[in-house]
């Protein structure tokens, strides 16, 4: 491969990379080696080896067996001492792990743990109701760890099904557009023909009223003649 289409290859590869195969989901952790391709002097250009990179990445990563990452995130919760056993239990709920406690004095303990943020969104609320409102919280990212199959499962499934869901839109919309644009034709052939119709029809009603003109003047033309055939007689 020539040089100077390399770089549309890293283009190709990582362009795909930001769109993973079984969510969606942008891909990390991955090491591509370029080591050979075939080229042509007239038909190679550097979009033809971007697809070309794109078909290789989809080829390679399905065999690669991929898996979901999801963030996990560090916390640090003070909380009173006679709550410990209720928050514990519910880090457990949450897919979490205690790493550690720490007395703080005045009845209070620190909670050292982890647990995904997928699981931490209503946190703020259930932690404030179970220690009423004396609990409180800090957390920030840690690592990214592997879904749990079963959860994996559900949010490709769900992923598949919102990709459907578009794809029988997306169909749906090119049909109404279709039937739309004949429908438009339609109403464009019979308003056509409703004018040409409309300008025949005047036609013939100007024809007619040239006609009735003519009678009118010929009358006119026999009054005069009698008229002056009854002066001469006369």
């Amino acid at each position: 491969i020539p040089k100077n289409y390399v770089p549309a290859v890293e283009k190709g590869l990582r362009e795909s990379m930001e769109k993973g195969p079984l969510a969606g989901c942008r891909v990390v952790n991955i090491k591509a080696v370029l080591y050979d391709g075939s080229y042509h002097d007239v038909d190679s250009n550097e979009m033809a080896f971007k697809i070309a990179a794109s078909l290789a990445f989809k080829k390679g990563i399905a065999e690669a067996k991929p898996c979901l990452l999801e963030p996990v995130m560090k916390l640090e919760i003070v909380v009173p001492d006679e709550y410990m056993g209720d928050v514990m239990g519910d880090m457990n709920k949450r897919r979490g792990k205690i790493l550690g406690m720490e007395p703080q004095g005045n009845g209070y303990t620190k909670l050292l743990a982890e647990a995904p943020q997928a699981e931490l969104f209503d946190y703020a609320i259930v932690l404030r109701a179970m220690t009423q409102a004396r609990g409180s919280f800090e957390m920030e990212f840690e690592k990214y760890e592997e879904v749990p199959h079963a959860i994996a499962q559900k949010i490709i499934d769900d992923y598949k099904a919102s990709q459907e869901r578009t794809e029988s839109l997306k169909a749906f919309r090119e049909q109404k557009s279709l039937e739309m644009g004949a429908l438009d034709e339609k109403r464009d052939e019979f308003i056509e023909k409703a004018n040409n119709q409309e300008y025949v029809g005047e036609e013939e009603n100007n024809s007619q009223e040239q006609v009735t003109e003519n009678k009118d003047e010929k009358a006119k033309v026999k009054d005069l003649e009698l008229s002056l055939q009854c002066n001469h007689e006369c």
